[in-house]
């Protein structure tokens, strides 16, 4: 059970920045459009938000790559990144290749295949009653992590 659903209503109650706690994170994303690199842009910058994890769909080296690039620029501390590592081409937007790579010159979009293991296996071991998963993309990771945990995923 994760801590988005502790009541079964699908919801945290309260501020989890309130008493000096951050609320823990976990963000499932894809970026094949800019709402959900926004959105991690947010999560990771949040003084409220503790951000535990990211996973992506499908989890292509430029996604990694381009997702480890924010987390650097942000100076985030270490995050566990889970991606199966596909070779599939058009994973990555070209509006995040002209936002932050063409106009600050900073060159193509970087690739990389440093993850933590897959997205699956990611999204059980760091799930958790005080875990709030954020979903962006196709629920494709999930569906997987449920199907390889059972009924432990999100225990």
């Amino acid at each position: 059970q994760w801590a988005g659903d502790v009541h079964g209503q699908g919801h945290v109650e309260g501020n989890g920045a309130r008493n000096g706690r951050r609320i823990k994170v976990v963000f499932d994303m894809e970026t094949q459009d800019p709402d959900d690199f926004l959105c991690l842009i947010f999560l990771a910058s949040h003084p409220a938000v503790q951000l535990e994890a990211v996973t992506l769909v499908p989890g292509s080296p430029q996604q990694v790559g381009l997702v480890r690039w924010l987390l650097g620029r942000l100076r985030h501390p270490p995050v566990r990144l889970g991606a199966d590592l596909c070779d599939k081409k058009g994973t990555v937007s070209p509006w995040h290749q002209r936002a932050f790579f063409a106009e600050w010159g900073h060159g193509p979009v970087p690739e990389s295949r440093e993850v933590d293991g897959p997205a699956w296996r990611v999204l059980r071991d760091c799930g958790g009653p005080d875990v709030v998963l954020v979903t962006g993309g196709p629920l494709t990771n999930v569906a997987a992590a449920i199907k390889h945990a059972g009924a432990g995923f999100g225990a």
